[in-house]
């Protein structure tokens, strides 16, 4: 769109989405019988021709069982597939190399690949120390703050109505107030309809229940300890890691994976054809690898 003109230039702002957008256009109503959350997950995206990138540590380890039925209600492809996401603890960014456009879906840290041996290692630099001759970060600010250590969930068998279904898991952070308490429905109890139920064979509960408990645990748990700054980089990527170094507090010298990041590049000529003069600058977020 047209956002505005003064007597040198012409201010156009153009907005783009990666492929997924899409997938908040529609709303459906329907049954997933006896799959897995990444058989879902192929079904639902099967519509969208574009590629998927799937770094599922879980797949091997059969965290990902089948369940006897799955329901999309009246929902987006979208909120269907974050919902199902964020329950059984699977993450996902886009990437963008050589022509290629895809979504990546992840639940281990190991999928995170580095930047590079351009982005490797990214020094920090304060503000008055700034050199025009070296991409550097020359903001940042790490947080800590308090988050529940303990996720208790619970679930009822009609079928078993005495079967104690309930699970805690426990992982504090080295805080003070860590002892914080989750109580939730856990949805994972799977009562055999009839004489064999859809899949013909019982789920197992307490790895599920283990699983979803831990799931949440780490949710919250990976908020506490988050480092926000900004800095002279073009090339950083959402998904990849970089280990800083030169920050005065030593501790947060580490290797970190970027969660978020913002790319702001702004022409600084008086005209357009003057040469190369623009200003580049990322603003980001950081969650320790």
């Amino acid at each position: 769109r047209l956002a505005g003109q003064d007597r040198h230039s012409i201010l156009y702002e153009l907005e783009l989405r990666p492929w997924l957008y899409r997938a908040t256009l529609t709303q459906d109503c329907r049954l997933f019988q006896d799959m897995s959350v990444v058989e879902i997950t192929d079904a639902v995206l099967a519509q969208y021709p574009y590629r998927v990138d799937k770094r599922l540590a879980g797949v091997s380890r059969g965290l990902y069982p089948k369940r006897d039925l799955q329901r999309q209600a009246y929902e987006t492809d979208w909120a269907f597939l974050q919902r199902l996401w964020e329950e059984w603890g699977i993450w996902w960014w886009f990437e963008h190399d050589d022509g290629h456009h895809r979504l990546v879906l992840c639940d281990t840290m190991g999928g995170h690949p580095p930047h590079g041996d351009a982005y490797e290692t990214l020094r920090y630099l304060p503000p008055d120390d700034k050199r025009i001759d070296e991409e550097h970060i020359h903001a940042l600010s790490v947080t800590s703050r308090l988050t529940p250590g303990r996720v208790t969930v619970t679930d009822y068998d009609y079928t078993r109505p005495h079967a104690k279904l309930t699970v805690t898991e426990e992982n504090p952070r080295e805080t003070a107030s860590a002892d914080g308490e989750i109580y939730d429905w856990g949805d994972y109890s799977q009562p055999l309809a009839g004489a064999h139920g859809l899949a013909g064979q019982p789920n197992d509960t307490d790895v599920e229940a283990r699983h979803f408990a831990r799931v949440q645990l780490e949710a919250k748990r990976c908020a506490g300890l988050r480092a926000n700054g900004r800095g002279n980089l073009r090339g950083l990527t959402v998904g990849r890691t970089f280990t800083l170094t030169g920050y005065p507090q030593q501790a947060a010298n580490r290797e970190y994976v970027v969660v978020s990041c913002a790319l702001d590049i702004e022409e600084i000529g008086d005209r357009t054809g003057t040469g190369q003069t623009y200003r580049a600058e990322a603003q980001f977020e950081l969650l320790p690898a």
